[in-house]
């Protein structure tokens, strides 16, 4: 009887690892590196995307898709990321990956963490990110999405009025929470934001780098303690991940932004 993919899963993502390890290498010692059996970054996989939320069923999140190979077998790394917006275009910050091994009928998955993580995360960031291949993806998926409705007939909720005084009085208080959290979360670490400052401009200042390296934690305390409270107050006025939403969210970060460095100039 053939083996499952859960069964299969381990041996295939360690040589899959080992795999782009040795093409990483080479790419990043030489980008136009060859290895003889196995070519070089450019050739390795089939393709770079992105799935919206809900192409699947059961499927509320979004995610980058590198697939590596298709058909059965198949297997892919899927990177689940924050998009941060601008002045000179969009960036992506990463707080999960998955590797998927797929069948017909069948799959497994596991969550890198650690070394392998990390590796992964340099990749996204260089390989794609840097390049804006991942904005390109993320908006040829996104050009045409809409959030679906479990009830069309459902009252839509109020339009968000930025000039109205108490919504003004709302966003101050999120920003200060935003930065509250950041100095408690930053306090249980033993770790001192005397000095550091924040940027939401491109760069090595920006605040997802910053803030990622300073806690290294992989993004969790960035996400949690920071983006999160700022995407669930745009969340109560906008859809997920709409373009309303992401101006909102980005508005509170760059006035949370501000406050930080007041605070810690």
């Amino acid at each position: 009887m053939d083996k499952t993919c859960e069964e299969r899963i381990d041996d295939e993502l360690e040589y899959t690892l080992e795999t782009l390890h040795t093409l990483w290498d080479l790419f990043m010692e030489d980008s136009e590196a060859y290895d003889d059996d196995l070519g070089n970054m450019y050739e390795y996989g089939l393709c770079f995307d992105y799935v919206a939320p809900h192409t699947f069923d059961d499927q509320d999140e979004g995610y980058f898709r590198y697939q590596l190979s298709t058909g059965g077998p198949g297997d892919e790394f899927r990177f689940f990321a924050t998009p941060e917006i601008r002045k000179y275009g969009m960036t992506f910050s990463v707080y999960r990956i998955e590797y998927w091994f797929l069948d017909w009928g069948d799959g497994a998955h596991r969550v890198m963490r650690g070394s392998n993580l990390d590796f992964l995360k340099e990749i996204f960031t260089v390989f794609f990110d840097d390049c804006s291949s991942t904005e390109s993806a993320y908006n040829d998926a996104m050009e045409d999405y809409e959030e679906p409705y479990e009830d069309e007939d459902e009252d839509c909720e109020e339009p968000y009025e930025d000039e109205d005084e108490d919504n003004d009085k709302d966003e101050e208080s999120t920003c200060e929470e935003m930065v509250n959290n950041l100095e408690y979360y930053a306090d249980s670490l033993g770790i001192s934001l005397i000095g550091v400052k924040l940027s939401s401009g491109m760069g090595d200042g920006n605040f997802n780098f910053v803030l990622d390296e300073l806690f290294d934690d992989g993004g969790e305390g960035r996400c949690v303690e920071f983006t999160d409270v700022a995407g669930d107050y745009a969340a109560q006025y906008y859809e997920f991940e709409s373009a309303g939403w992401d101006n909102l969210r980005f508005k509170l970060i760059d006035r949370a932004i501000e406050i930080f460095n007041e605070r810690n100039s």
